[in-house]
């Protein structure tokens, strides 16, 4: 079987571990009302809300690791699909054996207001200040730099 196809085939599926993976979580779920939920089902060993490193707000998941696979089994048994705050979560055992390592540097993703003023700054209408030069939209970078040796003459005569 193609490596490639297995992953896909064992990540749908992933293989019962201690660690349970909570999704659909509203981003002002705490991890207090998340250990009050699920510590119902087994001794909780650790939660691990999953927070975004621009915003330091949930990013709607977590991880949560049992002290034993049976308690993590019965709490993907009984609470997938369960309402909390007003949302309608899943529960699966997560894929990775270990948590990801952290990355250095900064955060990649683009925040939505940079999203958003990209696409706002297209259907502004920009005014032209004093001294600004107009070029064709079709212009290329010989045409710019034929523009300005054709401007420096006219400024010499």
């Amino acid at each position: 079987m193609n490596c490639k196809l297995f992953r896909v085939l064992k990540q749908r599926r992933p293989s019962p571990s201690r660690c349970i993976g909570v999704f659909g979580l509203k981003i002002s779920t705490t991890q207090q009302k998340i250990r009050e939920i699920f510590s119902r089902y087994g001794n909780i060993e650790r939660i691990q809300v999953v927070i975004d490193a621009q915003t330091g707000h949930s990013r709607g998941f977590c991880f949560i690791y049992y002290e034993k696979l049976a308690d993590a089994k019965f709490a993907r048994e009984n609470c997938c699909g369960l309402e909390v705050d007003g949302r309608r979560i899943r529960v699966d055992y997560s894929i990775t054996e270990r948590p990801h390592t952290p990355k250095l540097g900064v955060y990649k993703r683009r925040s939505r207001k940079s999203i958003r003023d990209k696409y706002r700054s297209r259907s502004r209408k920009h005014t032209r200040s004093p001294g600004s030069i107009i070029l064709p939209s079709s212009s290329n970078g010989a045409d710019i730099i034929i523009y300005m040796q054709f401007l420096l003459h006219l400024e010499t005569m």
